[in-house]
């Protein structure tokens, strides 16, 4: 059980060493609006946005599982300068991959592990 904790802390580092919208990038709070979508006391859904990437990041403090149904307002692409269209999103984590509809229109679906987080990294 420590070396599972051990790996995903050092893949968290990583993340956090490598991609420059965490340790450079603007900052938008997504709870105001999603506080339907999730239990705000166990999970917590943010964007982080630096140049042309952006990042979905959601955590479950929670020791079950957690589905939770994302929306992103039009205020953050306002604030962040991020253009609606379709876009190639990775989980940085567990390496899945797919194309969405990224705008406010869309609701993403997350499936976050008990106790752990996912980092869509979002690119056009």
């Amino acid at each position: 059980k420590e070396r599972k904790i051990r790996a995903f802390y050092k893949k968290v580092l990583r993340l956090c060493n490598g991609e420059k919208a965490i340790s450079e990038g603007a900052f938008f709070d997504l709870m105001y609006v999603n506080y339907h979508n999730l239990n705000p006391n166990k999970q917590y859904l943010y964007l982080r946005h630096y140049e042309n990437e952006t990042l979905l990041i959601a955590v479950n403090f929670d020791s079950q599982d957690a589905t939770v149904y994302a929306d992103i307002p039009q205020h953050a692409f306002d604030f962040l300068k991020i253009d609606s269209g379709t876009y190639f999103m990775k989980e940085l984590i567990s390496g899945k991959q797919k194309t969405v509809e990224f705008s406010s229109n869309a609701k993403f679906e997350l499936h976050i592990p008990a106790h752990n987080g996912v980092v869509w990294k979002i690119v056009k």
